[in-house]
């Protein structure tokens, strides 16, 4: 058996579905919950500051 998780880019595809990441993990929706000091990350919260150093990485 060869499974992958659905979401994870593939080597033709590099782009992360963050939006169907949020619909189908509500935890990862309660990150945008979560602030950040703006003096360090002025992302505004943890589920934003993810998903850029995440789009960054790849």
């Amino acid at each position: 058996m060869n499974w992958t998780f659905p979401y994870c880019p593939d080597a033709n595809n590099w782009i992360i579905n963050w939006q169907a990441l949020e619909t189908e993990f509500d935890w990862l929706r309660s990150l945008a919950e979560c602030p950040q000091d703006s003096r360090y990350h002025g992302e505004g919260n943890v589920l934003i500051h993810n998903c850029n150093s995440r789009a960054i990485s790849t």
